[in-house]
C-alpha cells in the first residue's frame, strides 16, 4: 500500500495545513533548519508507532510527550492533526486533543505497519553506512519484510550457545589441545601408522609375555 499524501494541521512544525504530496516515486524535501521538513515523517512515526516519536524521547519522555506534537503557536479555536490518503483512495486520520489524546478515524490501521520498514532517518542511514556487516544485515532483513529471518538467525546462535555450554565443547577442544601438544612433543611429525609401529615395537621389547598387540581400526585412531 502507497501513500498518495500527507496533510498537517498544526502538527509540530507545521501551522496552517498543508499537504506533502507524494504521488511520485522519488520525492526530495528541502528547507532551512527548523522549517518543517521532518514534521511529515513524524505524523507517519506517530501512527505507525501508537504515538510515540523516537527523537523526541530525549527530551519529553514518558507521558510528556505529547507537549511536544502540537505547534506551540497553535490558536485556541484551532486543532493539532493530520491525515494520510493511499494510492488505493483509503485513508487514516488523527485530531489531537489539547490533553494529548488521540482520536483516529480511517480505513487503514497503520499500527499493524513494521515501523522500521516504514519510517528511515538520517541518523539511522548514517547509522547503517558506519555500522558492521553483520549490523548492516539486522538493519537490511526488516526492511525487506524479512525480519522473522533474523529472529530465527538469533534463535540458533542461542542454541549453539546453549549446547556449546552444556556439552563443556571448550573444555574438550581444551583438552584435545593438549593431546595435540604432547603428540607433537614426543612423536614429532609421525603418522598414525608410524606411532602404531614404535609402541607396537615397544610393547614387544618391554612386556614379551603379555597378550600380544593387533592392529587398531582405523575408526579407534
Amino acid at each position: 500500500m502507497r501513500i498518495d499524501s500527507i496533510s498537517l494541521t498544526w502538527f509540530r512544525g507545521a501551522a496552517d495545513p498543508i499537504a506533502l504530496d507524494c504521488g511520485l516515486k522519488s520525492i526530495v524535501v528541502y528547507g532551512q533548519n527548523g522549517a518543517g521538513k521532518s514534521s511529515f515523517v513524524d505524523a507517519v512515526e506517530y501512527a505507525v508507532n501508537d504515538g510515540k516519536i523516537a527523537h523526541l524521547a530525549h527530551e519529553y519522555s514518558g507521558t510528556k510527550q505529547e507537549k511536544a506534537v502540537p505547534n506551540t503557536h497553535t490558536p485556541q479555536d484551532r486543532s493539532t492533526g493530520f491525515s494520510i490518503k493511499f494510492k488505493d483512495g483509503a485513508d487514516f486520520s488523527v485530531t489531537i486533543a489539547p490533553s494529548g489524546t488521540p482520536a483516529k478515524t480511517g480505513s487503514v490501521d497503520l499500527a499493524a505497519w513494521d515501523y522500521r520498514r516504514t519510517v528511515l532517518r538520517q541518523d539511522e542511514i548514517a547509522r547503517f553506512i558506519h555500522s558492521s556487516k553483520g549490523t548492516k544485515y539486522s538493519d537490511l532483513l526488516p526492511l525487506l519484510g524479512l525480519g522473522e529471518l533474523e529472529i530465527a538467525a538469533e534463535n540458533l546462535r542461542q542454541l549453539a550457545k546453549a549446547i556449546e555450554q552444556q556439552s563443556k565443547l571448550r573444555e574438550k577442544r581444551g583438552a584435545a589441545g593438549e593431546i595435540a601438544r604432547k603428540r607433537k612433543q614426543f612423536f614429532g611429525d609421525d603418522s598414525d601408522d608410524d606411532i602404531e609401529a614404535k609402541t607396537t615395537a615397544l610393547h614387544k621389547k618391554y612386556c614379551p609375555t603379555s597378550a600380544t598387540t593387533e592392529t587398531l581400526p582405523s575408526a579407534t585412531r
